[in-house]
């Protein structure tokens, strides 16, 4: 059970969810190696050569990259989007 806790200005509430974490995390095992398997296979397709495009994010002090394939007009970050094996940040 997961427990969510919301602070408001005048009152605390706890709200109680019932998810079996066990199904949770092997649903997202599941998602990550299914993504894996996809990322391998499209840079096969390509030779393996591929156009990394990078920038930082100084307010999340990270790095962000978009990865062009050589056969698309499209990143290979929309095709994981388009597919369900990836998320918007």
């Amino acid at each position: 059970m997961l427990e969510t806790i919301i602070r408001r200005r005048d009152k605390t509430e706890a709200l109680s969810v019932d998810i079996e974490r066990e199904d949770f995390m092997e649903d997202r095992i599941y998602r990550e190696l299914e993504a894996k398997e996809y990322v391998e296979k499209r840079l096969a397709e390509n030779g393996n050569q591929m156009i990394i495009e990078t920038r930082k994010m100084v307010k999340w002090r990270r790095w962000l990259a978009k990865v062009y394939l050589p056969d698309t007009g499209r990143t290979l970050n929309e095709e994981l989007i388009e597919k369900g094996l990836a998320r918007r940040a």
